[in-house]
């Protein structure tokens, strides 16, 4: 998703819901940022978050066949071009925390 889409998406859920959080964090499982919006929507308490990272262009797996050596991947990132992933997630309580809504599940319970 590019920057107007994300922009005129995050306006949409400004203008329909009340918004309780928005921020960005540091990902470092995904070597990226992930910009995010909490809100009260249609299934409660809601977080829609975009993740950018590098594109992955190769993958090298460092691996051995002695007996307990440890196999290491270097990923390989292009120097210019940008994966940006939407992921939205429910509140459920305080034992599971947010869970991730498919998008096909989001369809079917509005």
């Amino acid at each position: 998703m590019n920057d107007d889409k994300w922009f005129a998406l995050t306006e949409q859920i400004r203008k329909r819901f009340v918004v309780s959080d928005e921020g960005k964090d540091e990902r470092p499982d995904v070597s990226g940022e992930a910009e995010y919006l909490c809100f009260n929507g249609p299934l409660g308490l809601m977080k829609i978050e975009r993740i950018s990272s590098p594109r992955v262009i190769d993958k090298k797996i460092h691996a051995s066949r002695r007996i307990g050596a440890a196999a290491t991947v270097e990923y390989i990132y292009h120097p210019s071009e940008v994966v940006r992933r939407i992921k939205i997630y429910r509140w459920q309580n305080e034992v599971n925390g947010w869970q991730e809504i498919k998008a096909e599940n989001l369809i079917n319970n509005l």
